[in-house]
């Protein structure tokens, strides 16, 4: 059977069509790029013109033969502008910014033409979901494009083939080119319900390993109710035996949850499912970049340091938008809307 299919592959035109990979940076529509075969339409006319040079050629009308030859002089003229309208076109992929799970990326792209020739008119962008019709563009000129996409699970996604085509002027055939963007967009996990953060790491715990000095060497600040996660040897034991119930001590600088570095590793939470853990982590990397608190990030078979700021908060955004995904996931845009035109 696998056989058979790669047979069939190999014997698709398809193949020819289609760009091998993904393209890196600015696409331009040279002559070899762009493909142009007749529509319904110009085959139908097509069929109309031969049966006119019959009949012309069965009764030596020299009428018909002037009318037969001047349809179909028309329709190279426009074949011939349908594939120049193509030609020069360069798309460029722009921003992409990430989003939270069940929210609606945007991606926009940057369509530019060529500082010589005609104006490009009856330009569409084509995915099985839809067709986006594209504004006009005179030489020179270059226009954002806006996608809006359909709202995805958490994962990392590339933006998928775009097909660049025109049936300008006639409608006749129809010009097309294969462009396949290296552009991803990344989906958090969507961020769980407020929480406390996990305590403050211990000195000498992980990246502060010899970096601070023991707990005996710092002043005692207070207590306050135990959190599940809190270390045993933070525990107000006396507390308990007086029936206080568990309280965990804090010491200088704890008081207000500023202790320093927070620890969110994997193999502390609680809950059972995959997506329900990043949840969580997602949560409490958004409140510790809203208090400015540094923190590190432990992932199975990931490892982020001590970190503060928001370049450091979305590394570890991203680390869980691609947790357990080895290649990205095609998306489905959805055309909605492209933004206004605008000069470069």
């Amino acid at each position: 059977m696998k056989q058979l299919a790669r047979l069939r592959r190999s014997l698709s035109l398809a193949r020819f069509f289609t760009p091998q990979g993904r393209e890196v940076g600015p696409i331009t529509l040279v002559r070899r790029r762009v493909y142009i075969l007749p529509t319904r339409t110009g085959l139908l006319l097509t069929g109309i013109l031969f049966v006119m040079l019959i009949g012309s050629i069965n009764y030596g009308s020299s009428l018909g033969y002037l009318l037969t030859f001047w349809l179909a002089a028309i329709g190279l003229v426009a074949m011939f502008h349908t594939y120049r309208n193509l030609v020069g076109l360069t798309l460029a992929a722009g921003g992409a910014p990430p989003v939270f799970a069940g929210q609606s990326p945007h991606a926009t792209l940057r369509l530019t033409a060529a500082s010589v020739g005609q104006r490009r008119l009856a330009i569409a962008l084509e995915r099985p979901s839809g067709t986006l019709e594209l504004p006009p563009l005179d030489p020179g000129q270059a226009t954002p494009v806006t996608l809006s996409l359909s709202p995805l699970h958490r994962g990392a996604w590339r933006l998928g083939m775009l097909v660049l085509s025109t049936r300008y002027p006639l409608g006749l055939f129809r010009a097309w080119s294969n462009i396949d963007l290296d552009m991803e967009l990344l989906v958090y996990p969507p961020p769980a319900d407020p929480s406390p953060l996990p305590p403050g790491m211990e000195p000498g715990e992980g990246a502060l390993q010899g970096s601070g000095s023991g707990r005996g060497e710092e002043e005692f600040a207070g207590i306050r109710p135990y959190q599940a996660g809190d270390s045993l040897r933070r525990v107000h034991w006396k507390g308990v035996a007086r029936g206080h119930g568990m309280q965990t001590k804090l010491f200088e600088g704890e008081a207000q949850g500023e202790s320093g570095p927070v620890l969110l590793d994997w193999g502390q939470l609680h809950e059972h499912e995959d997506e329900a853990r990043l949840s969580r982590l997602c949560r409490w990397i958004l409140d510790c970049e809203a208090l400015g608190r540094p923190f590190a990030l432990k992932l199975p078979g990931i490892d982020l340091p001590v970190g503060q700021g928001e370049g450091h908060a979305l590394s570890a955004l991203a680390a869980l938008a691609r947790f357990g995904q080895s290649d990205l996931r095609d998306a489905t845009p959805q055309w909605r809307r492209t933004s206004p035109q605008a000069r470069s």
